[in-house]
């Protein structure tokens, strides 16, 4: 088979789609002013931004007022973590496998507690039950991410929901939905969550644009101060083509969701058993729980996950690890670390994410890659 660039990193970013793309050319070239001024392109392109706005809250059943346009899910994340207006000393309740974006503001704040989860990825919900009883009136913020974007394990939102309306009423539920907008239905999984955060460029939108649900009756203060767009939460002038086309993209994406899934799921049980298939010490992170299609973390015994990304590169395979810095260097994956993995096992774990226009060539093809890879490591044995 001859060498194509496969590029299974798609939690990273996927392709904009060429509908979306289109639509993002079509508006920045015709409706370029600014939707906060009062002349006729300004009216113009303020018709095309709310009309995108409708159009993201019907997709995603909520009111056009709760409907907030960011620059991508690490804005969304900070705003939801620092803005909530909270009681004095209230308590926050959050995983240690959230996003980098949700974990170093989360510092800023105080009186944080941590939500265990199991070897899967998955909440000890007993525990929680245990720490929600005790807490009761004390908890003001709890933060559950929908999907983890190192494993693909889903939250279960709904059980967490009904133990917040059992025990702390009053606080406030935030989800990190970035890597679910893809693979769930977000209407129904995001139902009862108060504040949640999107990015476009995980379903085939732009870069650099993203969307927060800020449920009605929930006191925030703004991140962003100046203007006074998007209902005075978040200043500075929209970026309406990015939205546009986000939009567009987030409404063919829920169209074909279901069709989508199974196909892609195809393709992960395919990579996940040729992995094994090449050494069955392999270990599929979070095997057991209940995980989108488009997320594999497999830990390699003996392998360094750097080296092993740089090799597969060299062939056109493009993978990921653990978390990275500003410098592009990886750490020990801190997910597979509060999961109680070990930080050499944090080390040895290689992402594939896989996308809608992943096909079964290209898993096959990564499938020959890796293993020369892991081979060419270990040197020579298999």
């Amino acid at each position: 088979m001859a060498d194509v660039d496969i590029y299974l990193d798609h939690a990273a970013s996927t392709p904009m789609t060429p509908a979306a793309l289109a639509r993002y050319s079509e508006v920045a070239a015709q409706y370029f002013g600014n939707p906060s001024g009062l002349h006729r392109q300004s009216r113009q392109a303020k018709a095309i931004l709310e009309d995108a706005r409708e159009r993201c809250a019907q997709q995603l059943g909520r009111d056009p007022s709760e409907v907030v346009f960011t620059s991508g899910g690490t804005e969304g994340d900070n705003f939801a973590v620092l803005c909530p207006v909270l009681p004095p000393q209230a308590r926050i309740l959050s995983t240690r496998v959230e996003h980098h974006g949700v974990l170093e503001p989360l510092r800023s704040r105080t009186n944080v507690s941590w939500i265990e989860v199991d070897r899967n990825g998955v909440i000890d919900v007993e525990r929680l039950e245990h720490d929600l009883a005790a807490l009761g009136d004390q908890v003001g913020l709890m933060v559950v991410m929908a999907v983890n974007n190192e494993t693909g394990v889903v939250s279960d939102l709904s059980s967490i929901a009904d133990l917040r309306r059992r025990y702390a009423p009053q606080a406030l539920l935030f989800s990190d939905a970035v890597q679910g907008a893809p693979w769930l239905d977000l209407e129904k999984s995001l139902s009862e969550v108060d504040l949640a955060t999107l990015s476009a460029h995980k379903f085939g939108g732009p870069r650099g644009v993203g969307i927060v649900l800020r449920r009605r009756g929930v006191e925030t203060l703004p991140l962003l101060r100046g203007g006074g767009q998007e209902f005075e939460l978040r200043s500075g002038s929209q970026n309406v083509a990015g939205i546009a086309s986000a939009v567009l993209a987030l409404e063919e994406r829920c169209a074909l969701r279901d069709q989508n899934n199974l196909r892609v799921e195809a393709l992960q049980s395919r990579l996940e058993s040729g992995l094994v298939d090449i050494d069955s010490s392999i270990e599929i992170v979070g095997r057991l729980a209940p995980r989108v299609p488009g997320i594999t973390n497999s830990v390699v015994e003996g392998i360094a996950n750097e080296e092993a990304i740089f090799l597969a590169d060299e062939q056109g395979l493009a993978l990921s690890g653990g978390a990275s810095c500003a410098s592009g260097a990886l750490e020990p994956s801190h997910v597979l670390k509060a999961m109680g993995y070990s930080d050499a096992a944090g080390r040895s774990c290689l992402r594939w994410s896989l996308g809608v226009t992943t096909t079964v060539a290209e898993i096959d093809r990564a499938l020959e890659i890796i293993e020369g890879v892991i081979r060419s490591l270990r040197g020579g044995r298999s």
